[in-house]
């Protein structure tokens, strides 16, 4: 694995870096032995009804329990059950779709965009969770793929499908706390067709006139 990660890193010109200004990301709170326990508090399908492709917008809380958490960085999901060897399944990743302050202002949460996966043993667990259902989570991870803190500064995104949870992120981020000389925003998301794009309903309910826009879409 650490062959690989350096071959990785070498031929994208070195290992990443988070940008100057970000803030400094807490990691690796909580672990396999001694996880987070946190709420479902929300669990709403994103793509069509009628698409094959099933993506959720999963929302867990933390109540007062302490969970720092940058845009950019993952949790681990520790889904219920053992192994075929009889040891305790390891954490699955996903991407944080929500500001650190929150899905809504203030709150000690966060959102997760989650696709269905026939054969996945966690994406099918946490498609399928239901309001008030108790869950396991480690983290938070991640140290270089962050957000600026200079609001200024021009971001462009690119991604397919679930790809787009941190740059969800960074724009809801950016939309709380920017002035309007705030920095432009480019994201290129695809998807096969749009009704297997997660957030295709918001973004096409944002501003098309440049003088107001906050994210600059190419879909």
């Amino acid at each position: 694995m650490s062959q690989l990660l350096n071959a990785a890193h070498q031929g994208a010109g070195g290992k990443s870096k988070a940008p100057a200004t970000a803030a400094k990301p807490a990691i690796n709170l909580y672990n396999l032995g001694k996880p987070l326990q946190a709420r479902v508090q929300g669990n709403y399908r994103l793509t069509a009804d009628d698409s094959d492709v099933d993506v959720r917008h999963v929302i867990l809380d933390f109540g007062s329990q302490p969970f720092p958490v940058l845009e950019g960085q993952s949790i681990g999901i520790i889904p219920p059950g053992v192994d075929p060897l009889g040891k305790a399944h390891l954490p699955r990743l996903y991407s944080v779709s929500s500001p650190r302050d929150g899905e809504r202002p203030n709150y000690n949460n966060v959102s997760l965009t989650v696709k269905r996966d026939g054969q996945g043993l966690c994406s099918n667990y946490v498609c399928d969770l239901n309001i008030g259902d108790e869950v396991k989570v480690t983290g938070p991870f991640g140290s270089t793929f962050l957000m600026p803190n200079d609001a200024t500064s021009r971001l462009l995104m690119i991604c397919t499908g679930t790809g787009s949870a941190p740059f969800r992120a960074f724009a809801m981020r950016r939309q709380r706390v920017a002035s309007s000389d705030a920095g432009d925003m480019m994201l290129f998301f695809g998807a096969r067709t749009p009704k297997a794009l997660p957030y295709y309903a918001a973004l096409g309910k944002m501003p098309e006139t440049r003088s107001s826009d906050l994210l600059n879409r190419h879909i």
